[in-house]
């Protein structure tokens, strides 16, 4: 009897690019992968100087969760920050005091974040200055985080907004020679049944409810005031 053959089906695999609509318009990576499905709960570590184009952040890097994806592209969303261990040591300096610190917190999403900080004095100062400096700053980021949702705290994180802000209120304290946010990372609750990529995915919808009441509130807002106006007049 003649043999049977037995034919080897070779499946190859195929190369999607990663997009992040909330930081990027352009593509931040790529990765291979049988089928788009399969791509959905990757994560990965990005360069922030590829993403900006700017060689002053090649000492940060930003970690994306791939999402969501559909037959040609994977999206991706940023779920941490951090600053390369290194950066900090060069930023040492002699008769100078570090502070750092690490705060939990929630966000407008209900997300729980742990934000760490480093602090440089200028010189050797007293603990309970930097008691002082860390209970403001404390505060002012549960605060911060508490009204924003976890995309725009990172963002603002990326843009340095969020340390301009703090670093000109902790001048009236002491002045800082230097005030970093060192990592940003998403605490997940073991109690909580829900995956990372769902926590992200409600996130996501819970953002844009957040983005319309803040705008709602704008309107309101600057409708109040041009009617104030015409009264006056």
């Amino acid at each position: 009897m003649a043999k049977q053959k037995t034919v080897t089906v070779v499946r190859k695999k195929k190369w999607y690019p990663i997009i992040a609509p909330r930081l990027s318009n352009e593509a931040i990576g790529e990765t291979p992968a049988y089928d788009a499905k399969s791509l959905v709960g990757r994560a990965m570590n990005v360069n922030l100087m590829s993403l900006t184009n700017d060689p002053k952040k090649q000492n940060v890097n930003i970690r994306f969760l791939i999402t969501s994806s559909d037959e040609n592209t994977a999206v991706a969303d940023p779920i941490g920050y951090y600053i390369v261990p290194s950066t900090l040591k060069r930023l040492m300096r002699r008769h100078s005091d570090r502070i750092d610190d690490s705060i939990l917190c929630e966000t407008a999403d209900n997300i729980k974040v742990r934000v760490k900080t480093f602090s440089l004095a200028r010189s050797l100062i007293k603990a309970s200055i930097k008691t002082h400096i860390r209970k403001v700053a404390r505060d002012f980021i549960a605060k911060y985080a508490k009204k924003n949702a976890l995309m725009d705290l990172i963002s603002d994180i990326v843009s340095y907004k969020i340390q301009g802000e703090l670093k000109e209120i902790l001048k009236k304290i002491y002045p800082l020679r230097t005030l970093e946010v060192r990592a940003v990372e998403i605490v997940k609750d073991p109690n909580d049944e829900r995956t990372l990529v769902e926590l992200v995915q409600q996130n996501m919808g819970k953002n844009v409810e957040i983005a319309e009441e803040q705008n709602e509130a704008g309107i309101d807002e600057s409708t109040k005031k041009e009617s104030k106006n015409e009264e006056e007049n």
